[in-house]
């Protein structure tokens, strides 16, 4: 079974065409993220079965930059 948790990185440059609802909802599924697999509630199983495609916690290296990306773009958005 694969963690219901997670985000499929997007790139930053294809943040511009998403609308704002649409980015503040991919926003919100980033900040769903877990931490971290030490402090997950992800069974043993579940963390072999992870998409290394897709971002499953906080500490993934490429959250980070994306969150950043996401927030720069909402930032550029007329309010």
């Amino acid at each position: 079974m694969v963690p219901r948790r997670h985000a499929r990185p997007i790139e930053p440059k294809q943040l511009s065409v998403l609308t704002t609802p649409r980015l503040l909802a991919y926003r919100n599924r980033l900040l769903r993220l877990e931490t971290s697999a030490e402090l997950s509630d992800f069974a043993p199983t579940e963390l072999m079965s992870c998409d290394p495609q897709l971002m499953y916690f906080k500490t993934d290296a490429r959250w980070r930059p994306l969150y950043e990306a996401v927030l720069r773009e909402l930032a550029r958005r007329p309010k």
